[in-house]
């Protein structure tokens, strides 16, 4: 489904139909095509009637999944009955919601508050039943309503929802509020038991003041299990990983480290590591395990993302003790170990056996390798298995993954560029460790024969499936992307270009027109590349041409994106002028 052909429908009634219909699909609608319908239906929404009128003033005919994905700006002209409508739907299928970007679910939060209580009332225990998993996205003022003794009562409920970073940096603060829990210092298990993963709101520095007694290692274990299971669940995966690596480290500081100051650390068993973490211990704790403890945590070891480079060393130590030096590993060993293989060096990877598919596609997966080391890896592989890279095929390359990126530039000029259009579509979807000019070539073959023709000719679709990859297109061939084509990007993509390219290629017209998820995409790093005006074109496209705080009483949405216009057209009258002269 092309925006063309939606734009070439006539009657409001068979476009709302045809936009019912892709919403109902199982694959759900792609950026890109969002944006062109959600643009399409506010093109036809300003015409006269009779068109406006089989939408009604307030959206009243659309489907519910349809109001649930309404533009920013548009939420306002919902009536109070669609509101529920969307209400009802996140109570039943809250991963809907956490598809939204954080600036979108902010604002269904607050317009659902608003249809539910009126502005600056204290919010009752049923409205934030009826809220359900919205209640988490609400902003400071609006968590500020709630009573202290309803919050209080609502925890257990609050744990099984995804809460957003101004929520739960509240929250934690609330929390410590006497009519709640009090001051952390006071804390017991009661405490501990009524906050559960709640404890995680709150800041490094108030988990340290939690007692020690207070938390033994059963309630340690518990606790850390409920953050765990939450993580692991479909919602939580959803929500995202939140930045907790400190927190945990300053909730478990009691079993890791003395009581006493002077005393030497503690050397922990299997239990000590089962009831905490492995990422929470010193290289030197992890050194001094006995071997035993250490093989039967191995598998926690080698799923445990947060160990450090020298911790990495140190279970692969103990690694080497039990199973001897890596070039005698066994292929179910080397799948075992997981990514504690990063705490091999050059030569112990290069002596490692690859020629097995599985471990191969075992070492691909796992992110974090140091540029050496995947040099390591991938030239081994092909040494071993007597491949040339030319000869690489889709299924291979899809098995080196991160890996790939261990080779040149100029040896990435000879993989196939049919096979390479065939593994795009996985390895797009990684974040890869290849360097500007690697990722060039990866691109460069995109554009042979065997892969999609010129950069100038492809459709969204294309950028979409090849997502990362697109980071390395050339800067003139992205400066010169239509609006169609930059909404194709993947968020993913949006993130892994380079600051200064980005800053270089997108103007801020093209930057106005990203969608909210590529808007979203934006780092702070690029932000700090791009010029005022740039930087006010992706605030713009963030949040959907609502007017922007900063901007309001002095131009509206549409306004501002006619200014972008303006503003870019005389800049470059001026650079041709320059160039005249």
């Amino acid at each position: 489904m092309s925006c063309e052909f939606l734009q070439q429908i006539s009657s409001m009634v068979d476009f709302l139909d045809v936009v019912h219909m892709l919403y109902q699909l199982p694959i759900g609608v792609r950026e890109s095509l969002r944006a062109c319908i959600w643009a399409e239906l506010q093109r036809r929404m300003a015409m006269p009637e009779p068109e406006l009128t089989t939408l009604g003033p307030e959206l009243s005919e659309l489907d519910t999944k349809l109001l649930l994905d309404l533009p920013i700006q548009l939420m306002d002209r919902l009536s109070n009955d669609s509101v529920m409508l969307v209400v009802e739907l996140v109570q039943g299928a809250p991963e809907q919601l956490l598809a939204l970007t954080p600036l979108h679910q902010a604002a269904l939060a607050e317009r659902a508050l608003k249809a539910l209580a009126p502005k600056e009332t204290p919010i009752s225990q049923e409205v934030l039943e009826t809220l359900g998993p919205l209640v988490g996205f609400l902003g400071i003022d609006s968590t500020r309503r709630i009573p202290l003794p309803i919050l209080l009562s609502h925890l257990s409920q609050l744990q099984g929802f995804c809460l957003g970073e101004t929520f739960a940096t509240e929250l934690g603060w609330l929390l410590l509020q006497e009519p709640v829990l009090g001051k952390p210092e006071l804390w017991s298990r009661d405490e501990i038991e009524q906050a559960g993963r709640l404890v995680f709101t709150l800041s490094a520095e108030a988990i340290s003041l939690i007692p020690r007694e207070a938390l033994g290692p059963e309630t340690l274990e518990r606790l850390l299990g409920k953050q765990q299971s939450w993580e692991q669940s479909r919602v939580g995966h959803l929500c995202g990983k939140s930045q907790l690596a400190h927190k945990k480290t300053a909730l478990v500081a009691g079993i890791v480290h003395p009581a006493v100051e002077g005393l030497q650390d503690p050397v922990p068993n299997c239990a000590d590591i089962r009831g905490t973490f492995p990422a929470a211990w010193s290289a030197t704790q992890i050194a001094e395990m006995e071997l035993s403890d250490f093989e039967d945590c191995l598998s926690l070891f080698a799923g445990d993302p947060g160990l450090g480079p020298e911790e990495l060393q140190a279970a692969m130590g103990k690694a080497k003790q039990l199973w001897g030096p890596p070039r005698g590993f066994r292929p179910e060993q080397i799948l075992q170990l997981g990514r504690l293989l990063i705490g091999l060096g050059e030569r112990e990877l290069q002596e490692l056996t690859l020629v097995d598919w599985g471990v191969l596609s075992s070492l691909g997966q796992i992110d974090g390798w140091s540029s050496v080391q995947l040099r390591a890896v991938v030239s081994s592989f092909l040494r071993q298995s007597g491949r040339h890279v030319s000869h690489l095929d889709f299924i291979y390359l899809t098995a080196l993954g991160y890996t790939l990126c261990g080779l040149r530039p100029e040896e990435l000029q000879h993989i196939s560029s049919w096979e390479f259009s065939q593994a795009a579509l996985f390895l797009g979807s990684l974040h890869l460790p290849c360097s500007e000019a690697q990722l060039e070539a990866l691109a460069y073959l995109l554009v042979l024969p065997g892969g999609f023709g010129p950069v100038s000719n492809w459709g969204p679709e294309i950028f979409t499936e090849i997502g990362t990859i697109a980071a390395g297109i050339p800067d003139l061939a992205l400066s010169a992307l239509l609006r169609g084509q930059i909404q194709g990007l993947t968020p993913l993509a949006i993130s892994v270009i380079p600051a200064p390219k980005f800053a270089v290629v997108f103007n801020p017209i093209q930057l106005s027109s990203l969608t909210r998820g590529q808007a979203a995409a934006v780092t702070p790093e690029q932000m700090a590349y791009l010029s005022p005006e740039q930087r006010r074109a992706v605030a713009w496209a963030q949040h959907e041409g609502k007017e922007i705080p900063e901007q309001r009483g002095r131009s509206s949405a549409w306004g501002l994106c006619d200014w972008f216009h303006a503003s870019w057209a005389l800049t470059l009258t001026i650079s041709f002028f320059g160039h005249l002269l």
